[in-house]
């Protein structure tokens, strides 16, 4: 899959899991709660692409770990590895088989994304209209639709079971079906800070500027 598409579920996926909720009072009300509650999510996920006839076309493996404000470290494992990193202050991929580091400065790269609610405050609502769904699967289910239009993604259904996200579906502007299965979800335990700290491997080619001589391979 290409960088940029790998980049876009990313960022889609860490704000929809950024804004989930433990309530039961209804499906938005969970979503919102989880958002103010939590402070560190870490899971393991399986991410599946699906096809115009609903068949699965490619399936990936990998972990996800999470603190507020603004760390992030997602992981894909499997079938090849890429390694997504924002430290708060710059936004870092690495492609293990390119031997490539792309880095931009989070502002920058997080702009009119919806990993930008990971900060916190009335975006939520300000950036998405949310719509409670009927329950199916045991779930509780979210609509989460972008009120800019020009983003890349057209549509979300967070699946949530026990206050806790279960399933993330995404519709992209091309007609392409995203669903990420949450494994042994986590919150609000102990993550190490290391996590969301990226150092630059060597002879690796880098692109941008990492603004920082530590982070250099």
């Amino acid at each position: 899959m290409p960088n940029g598409a790998i980049n876009r579920i990313f960022i889609t996926c860490l704000l929809l899991l950024s804004a989930a909720t433990m309530s039961y009072a209804g499906p938005i009300e969970d979503l919102e709660r989880f958002y103010q509650n939590t402070q560190t999510l870490q899971t393991e996920f399986r991410q599946l692409q699906i096809d115009e006839n609903g068949a699965v076309s490619k399936t990936q493996e990998g972990r996800f770990w999470m603190q507020r404000p603004n760390k992030l470290r997602w992981v894909y494992e499997r079938p090849y590895k890429q390694v997504l990193v924002n430290d708060g202050q710059q936004f870092w991929l690495y492609d293990e088989d390119l031997a490539q580091v792309t880095v931009r400065p989070s502002r920058e790269a997080l702009q009119n994304a919806p990993m930008m609610l990971l900060s916190g405050g009335p975006e939520l609502t300000e950036k998405f209209k949310l719509q409670a769904l009927p329950a199916k699967d045991d779930m509780t289910w979210v609509g989460i639709e972008p009120h800019d239009k020009e983003g890349d993604f057209v549509a979300a259904r967070m699946g949530l079971r026990n206050g806790l996200p279960a399933v993330l579906e995404l519709s992209d502007s091309l007609d392409q079906q995203t669903r990420i299965l949450f494994i042994n979800l986590r919150v609000n335990q102990s993550v190490d800070a290391a996590r969301f700290q990226f150092v630059v491997p060597e002879d690796v080619e880098v692109i941008g500027d990492s603004g920082s001589p530590d982070n250099a391979g």
